[in-house]
């Protein structure tokens, strides 16, 4: 038999009952981390909007000699707080955060040199869509592209699995002393260079997926009996079939899998891929880090594929990272993407 340990359920109820609000939990923690950090430090609650006017509030902690403050989310050490943390476990977490942030050496630009002699080679641009954004546009230069929006941004910190940037704001603009013209033409030389583009077979990507997952290990309890079952001779076997398959659906995103829907802008990548391929293109949306291509063979019916992004947006895409319910073209003779 089995011992119930009366202790921790005692303290997870008394957690439970104690349990402060995410409003009071954001204050508390302000203070906490006043207490903590010396005078050098301001620190400060900020409410940010992000993509899709989905707002967050964040603490935003700055040194007295940098003029760039990393945003720290709270929802996620709320989240802890209510498995059982401390709000003093919480705060040392986010102090060791923000010097982490700083000690790996992963800030790539002088945040004491912010000219935009410093900057401009960093700059690039993500699609955004326009009409769920319009708050945010009214703070951001940008340019308007069928129904969505582009936004201008700097790459601040690049590691192997992440980085980190920085929105372009109008006020960024007015420091620098630049127009929308010179963002754009700065944008269109860095972005591909600094976020290359891929387009890969759907089938392929799903097949990468299932692997790692198997090699990892993760995914152990959905994923074992079939990849027990599945050999190295079947997945091969698999590829063939989609290789010769007329009705293939491809990928195209990014490097780094971050807002790698962006890459519809690349019109060199799209105009040599549908020359490969000999065929127009349907585009479409699967979120703001990706997109889907179809072959327009003549068959393939656009309504349908509409219904069908409509679908999964609404049942699978989270609100943040929703790009648009529209169906996109691309004509390969003239080199333009129309709805």
């Amino acid at each position: 038999m089995s011992k119930t340990n009366t202790s921790s359920t005692t303290i997870s109820l008394k957690h439970i009952l104690n349990t402060i609000s995410y409003e009071q939990f954001q204050l508390e923690i302000l203070e906490e981390l006043k207490a903590m950090l010396d005078d050098e430090y301001t620190v400060e609650l900020r409410q940010v909007i992000r993509n899709n006017s989905v707002e967050l509030v964040v603490i935003a902690i700055r040194e007295a000699k940098n003029s760039i403050a990393p945003n720290i989310y709270l929802d996620l050490y709320y989240e802890k707080y209510l498995e059982g943390y401390k709000i003093t476990e919480l705060a040392q977490l986010i102090v060791d955060s923000y010097f982490d942030y700083y000690e790996d050496e992963r800030i790539d630009i002088n945040i004491l040199d912010f000219r935009w002699e410093r900057v401009r080679d960093r700059v690039f641009y993500r699609v955004i869509n326009r009409d769920k954004n319009l708050k945010l546009l009214q703070q951001v230069p940008h340019l308007l592209y069928l129904d969505l929006a582009i936004t201008f941004h700097c790459l601040m910190t690049k590691s192997e699995n992440n980085i980190g940037t920085m929105r372009v704001t109008k006020d960024h603009m007015k420091t620098w002393g630049i127009k929308l013209k010179d963002l754009r033409d700065m944008a269109i030389i860095n972005t591909p260079r600094l976020f290359p583009a891929s387009i890969r077979n759907m089938n392929d990507v799903i097949l990468d997926i299932l692997n790692k997952d198997w090699i990892n290990g993760s995914n152990q309890n959905s994923m074992s009996s079939i990849s027990d079952e599945l050999s190295e001779e079947m997945i091969a076997d698999m590829v063939i079939k989609s290789e010769n398959d007329d009705n293939i659906m491809y990928v195209m995103s990014n490097s780094r899998g971050i807002g790698g829907a962006t890459c519809l802008l690349y019109k060199e990548l799209l105009y040599e891929f549908a020359h490969e391929i000999d065929s127009n293109l349907f585009i479409l949306p699967s979120s703001i880090h990706e997109v889907l291509i179809v072959k327009d063979d003549g068959y393939v019916d656009k309504e349908d594929l509409r219904e069908m992004v409509i679908g999964v947006n609404e049942t699978e895409v989270e609100e943040e990272d929703f790009l648009s319910n529209q169906i996109y073209h691309y004509n390969r003779f003239s080199n333009m993407i129309t709805m």
